[in-house]
């Protein structure tokens, strides 16, 4: 997650019709985890069709891909975003989360883009629609 929250604008990219968000080092305030996490992630079509090109280009070239995400107390800004995405996406999107029991016996809620891209068809019209 930290490595998505410190992403720039510069970091979503394209290649052919590929849409993709590079995840790298290339700037002071970005870290990875190890050398071989730096990678090439393409944007799924249901992000594409959330409209997410169209948040990008309205953001600064040179700032942060999520400004809104402050930086903790120790400078990363994936602190709280696991809960804030998940509300957002589950706002968003309507999700119907399915409860399952873990190993340990605890109940939690998961879900995927995958079950998202099932359960729900993008009502969004895109700037370009």
């Amino acid at each position: 997650m930290e490595e998505v929250c410190q992403s720039r604008v510069s970091d979503v990219r394209r290649e052919g019709d590929i849409h993709y968000l590079d995840i790298n080092a290339d700037d002071p305030t970005k870290s990875l985890k190890n050398a071989g996490s730096a990678r090439r992630i393409p944007l799924h079509p249901a992000v594409i069709a959330e409209c997410f090109l169209d948040y990008v280009a309205s953001l600064p070239k040179d700032g942060p891909l999520f400004p809104d995400m402050a930086p903790n107390k120790f400078g990363r800004r994936g602190g709280n975003a696991t809960k804030i995405i998940g509300r957002w996406v589950r706002k968003k999107a309507s999700l119907i989360l399915a409860k399952r029991r873990t190993t340990h016996g605890v109940t939690g809620s998961r879900t995927s883009v995958a079950t998202l891209a099932l359960r729900r068809r993008n009502t969004m019209r895109c700037s370009d629609d």
